[in-house]
């Protein structure tokens, strides 16, 4: 299972929970801070593509 897939498997099973704690992630990234169109593009950049999607959905 890939890191893409394990996180797109935990965000199904508590898709709340998991856009909350990617938000949270999100807002703790100070050097420099993102925004919530950067953060889903870094997430995709990185191989992240279906998480990043679920994100975007959300």
């Amino acid at each position: 299972m890939t890191p893409d897939q394990w996180l797109l498997a935990k965000a199904k099973a508590d898709p709340v929970g998991m856009s909350e704690l990617a938000e949270r992630c999100r807002l703790r990234l100070t050097r420099p801070p993102l925004s919530k169109v950067d953060h889903l593009k870094a997430l995709r950049r990185s191989g992240l593509t279906q998480f990043g999607d679920f994100l975007a959905s959300r």
